[in-house]
């Protein structure tokens, strides 16, 4: 899709404008996921970048730069010791020198909350930020990275190796 997509929502969110290149790893369903959120349910409370980025990102699987699922390149990140832990997920998301990791290892979450617990309980953590993360998942944000990093490790699924190289490159 080639050309300017304006979104104007109405719940008194300033006009963003959104630009989509065309290419076949198009980020405009990514970008659009930002805005559709943020009319449905506000800004994030307390700004949390892993989520909002998570969600978008996992919303717009195809815009990736290669065909592999976040499970199996989580798992490979993993694998190779260079996951980023929760709490630098949480607190320095946007500070990372390998930004793809912190987007593909929240984006794997995202889908993980979603499918395990339902839409509305994450759409109840956007709204209630944090502080509501154990209530509504019975357990900490940590504790929670933790068993969804032990089942990646026991995936029966083969083993895949990432090109770091190829990895880390803007591919839009």
């Amino acid at each position: 899709m080639d050309g300017i997509t304006s979104i104007d929502p109405q719940e008194g969110f300033t006009r963003k404008t959104v630009v989509s290149v065309g290419g076949p790893r198009n980020p405009l369903k990514h970008e659009v996921m930002h805005l559709i959120s943020r009319c449905k349910w506000g800004t994030s409370k307390d700004d949390q970048a892993w989520l909002e980025e998570g969600l978008a990102t996992f919303a717009a699987p195809e815009a990736e730069c290669d065909t592999l699922s976040f499970e199996e390149k989580y798992r490979d990140i993993l694998q190779n010791g260079k996951a980023v832990d929760a709490d630098a997920l949480l607190l320095h998301f946007k500070e990372q020198q390998t930004p793809k990791i912190c987007y593909n290892q929240s984006a794997y979450i995202v889908g993980y909350l979603i499918e395990k617990y339902g839409i509305d309980r994450l759409r109840k953590l956007w709204i209630g930020g944090m502080e509501v993360f154990q209530e509504l998942y019975g357990m900490s944000f940590n504790s929670l990275v933790q068993q969804v990093e032990r089942q990646l490790m026991q995936s029966s699924q083969p083993a895949i190796s990432l090109d770091w190289n190829d990895f880390i490159r803007p591919c839009y």
